[in-house]
């Protein structure tokens, strides 16, 4: 009971001081939690003797940057690197958190949006991949830690910066001869791609690039056509997937399509009439059955289904 009273936002001012002397840790745990907790209870759990109450306090968004500057100096290294995450946390502080440069650390450090140019080019030299694929994924990454991580021997952090869409297009083009064929299916996925760019990509290789940018919303109709010629029934299948398929590019498709792809263009808003109608009468009854109720069919088409031998056209 004591421990969901603590949580609660709306405490009366005197039910804190009350559970702040609660001998459960696990109570003055909720009550550091607590958004509405005033400035000076935080303060004193934040001497709290259980680190996890003091972590509780630096994870707090309401705690004020005078206790998350102690607490960055806090002997547990959990209790700092709560520090080192809060948004409210001194610039300064930061700096001397990032000379510590453990990997827990330099993780909440990675992740800031907030993190000045110089801190971002040392956390991006940090020796763990983990900490500068972070780092390549931040919305926040500057031009100077964007470009020295393009370098990056881990092809997992120059994954993570290809599909980053606040990196700078001249920086972001690097990477399309990249030998890491994950590193440019990245690259294809990322929807900040200038769309001649985009369509540039469609000349890849690589299954799995042409794949991301099938499914890339932003990829234009220009490179969906060169998609479609592609004889990969999975990716055609993605492709058809699209709304904004252009009947152009469906035709394409169609050329040589197996019986399930016939279904799926033939269901496809945008597929061509003449495809329809050549659909209409196929020996196939289920792929004339999926085009019986089309508008687009001739209504000659349309009466002469309705004596379809298959009941399944009929019933449409």
């Amino acid at each position: 009971v004591r421990q969901a009273a603590a949580g609660n936002k709306a405490l009366p001012a005197e039910a804190f001081q009350n559970l702040l002397l609660d001998d459960a840790y696990e109570v003055r745990l909720e009550l550091a939690r607590n958004p509405k907790a005033p400035e000076e209870i935080l303060s004193k759990l934040s001497q709290d003797k259980e680190a996890a109450v003091r972590e509780a306090v630096a994870h707090n968004q309401s705690a004020s940057s005078s206790i998350l500057s102690k607490l960055a100096d806090d002997s547990d290294a959990v209790v700092r690197t709560a520090a080192a995450w809060n948004p409210r946390q001194e610039q300064e502080k930061l700096s001397k958190l990032c000379q510590e440069n453990t990997i827990a650390v330099c993780q909440s450090l990675a992740a800031r949006t907030d993190l000045d140019q110089e801190l971002q080019s040392k956390i991006a030299m940090h020796e763990s991949p983990i900490v500068r694929r972070l780092l390549a994924g931040n919305p926040g990454i500057k031009r100077a830690a964007a470009k020295y991580l393009a370098n990056d021997l881990s092809p997992h952090v120059r994954a993570e910066l290809a599909r980053n869409g606040a990196v700078e297009q001249e920086i972001l083009k690097s990477f399309k001869k990249d030998e890491v064929e994950k590193v440019r299916q990245s690259l294809a996925a990322n929807q900040s791609l200038d769309p001649p760019f985009l369509i540039e990509l469609a000349s890849d290789k690589s299954d799995g690039v042409k794949l991301s940018l099938a499914r890339n919303p932003k990829t234009p109709k220009e490179a969906l056509l060169i998609l479609a010629a592609d004889k990969d029934a999975v990716l055609r299948s993605n492709l058809l997937k699209r709304q904004d398929l252009s009947a152009e590019a469906i035709k394409v498709i169609a050329a040589e399509a197996g019986d399930s792809l016939r279904l799926e263009i033939a269901c496809h808003r945008n597929c061509p009439p003449e495809l329809l109608l050549k659909f209409a009468q196929d020996s196939d009854a289920d792929l004339r059955a999926e085009t019986a109720d089309k508008e687009a069919l001739p209504l000659a088409s349309l009466e002469k289904m309705r004596t379809d031998p298959s009941i399944e056209v009929r019933a449409v």
